[in-house]
């Protein structure tokens, strides 16, 4: 009985060393996956989030350099070698120069906003661009002569931004989006809040692609689109911008005039020579429109001495630069909503442009920004 109890055991024994070694073969043999978060000092992605996967007890290359940026955790906190189960690890990490990133933002010509795309990467020029479900973050990039941007480093606020545009007003940077108002000092700790206008008539649902502009006498304005509750049609909006408050005035004024498409959106409006020029995309077929008129919110004619390209554009935006201005946008693909790198179409004259798509070049800019808007200039 003992001799067959034993026989009994050692069996027991066998196939659970056996059972143990197949489990751990398993285990080891199918490959574990870490998910890297980089983040910045506000928790702001710097790059869209990358996947590593090994085998269990293989080391794991994290390729932490992040340009301009310096990590700020500590590489005890984050296992060498990959483990049994899949993980998210966050890099945390801070501007390596803030001092310098400062100064680079008060000593440029030129500063423009726009957002990245941290959940699609690009791939033959496009990327897709889905707002509902994507992380969009703010860039800004400054230039000295219009044409070569580059990166502004900084700890960005963690807040999904569209349609950017950015202004230097008493040693802070003001940044107007679709949903609020960014400011700083530092480029590290940022305010976030809404447009304080009054919107108990009109029930604007929205405000989007907010552009600001300087009118007669430097003037600060605002132009954006908005749908109002119960309709459908997006209309444009300007008013006043106070640098006191950094917040947009209480008044609307719906723009308007003859010949204008029934549903207007991402508008920027620029006064030069005594006009306001008005350009903005008509919302249902994603092409530009350009009017033109004396005063800043009525009054406007379509111009018919402009050629346009037709093609499909999101957030037109127009920079001048010497005697010549340049339109910078990004084409959209509505089929499987994807917006490409940024273009841009060099001209002369506001009121007799001749715009072709043959004179499309890439706009050179660190890396794929989307919507891009300047500051504007006196």
């Amino acid at each position: 009985m003992t001799t067959m109890w034993k026989r009994i055991m050692w069996s027991v024994s066998l196939l659970a060393i056996f059972g143990v070694g197949y489990i751990l073969f398993s285990l080891y043999h199918e490959e574990t996956v870490y998910t890297i978060r980089q983040v910045d000092a506000n928790g702001a992605l710097l790059k869209p989030q990358t996947f590593r996967s090994g085998h269990v007890l293989t080391d794991v290359d994290y390729k932490k350099k992040v340009n301009g940026y310096r990590l700020i955790s500590t590489d005890k906190k984050f296992p060498k070698r990959f483990g049994f189960t899949n993980q998210v690890i966050t890099l945390t990490y801070k501007v390596k120069h803030p001092k310098k990133s400062l100064k680079q933002l008060t000593s440029a010509n030129y500063l423009a906003a726009g957002y990245e795309i941290l959940t699609s990467n690009t791939v033959n020029g496009f990327q897709e661009d889905k707002s509902d479900d994507h992380i969009n973050n703010l860039r800004l990039m400054t230039s000295n002569d219009g044409t070569t941007w580059k990166t502004l480093y900084a700890n960005y606020p963690n807040v999904f931004v569209r349609d950017p545009t950015p202004i230097r007003i008493h040693k802070k940077l003001v940044v107007l989006y679709t949903g609020g108002i960014l400011t700083t000092s530092n480029l590290t700790k940022w305010t976030n809040k809404g447009f304080q206008f009054n919107n108990d008539k009109l029930k604007l649902q929205i405000v989007n692609s907010p552009d600001i502009f300087y009118g007669k006498n430097r003037k600060l304005n605002v132009v954006f689109s908005g749908v109002s509750l119960n309709h459908k049609n997006s209309k444009l909006y300007v008013t006043s911008f106070s640098k006191k408050k950094l917040n947009v005035g209480k008044k609307l004024h719906r723009v308007s005039g003859t010949k204008m498409s029934a549903s207007l959106s991402d508008p920027h409006i620029d006064y030069h020579d005594g006009y306001y020029y008005l350009s903005a995309l008509n919302s249902d077929t994603q092409e530009l429109c350009y009017y033109r008129s004396a005063q800043p919110y009525s009054g406007y004619r379509r111009l018919r001495d402009v050629k346009l390209p037709t093609v499909k554009m999101l957030g037109p935006n127009v920079l001048r630069v010497g005697n010549h201005y340049q339109l910078v946008f990004n084409m959209i693909n509505s089929t499987d909503s994807t917006v490409s790198v940024p273009y841009v179409i060099k001209f002369k004259n506001y009121g007799n442009m001749r715009l072709k798509t043959k004179g499309m070049q890439g706009f050179k800019v660190p890396s794929q920004v989307n919507s891009i808007g300047f500051e504007p200039q006196k």
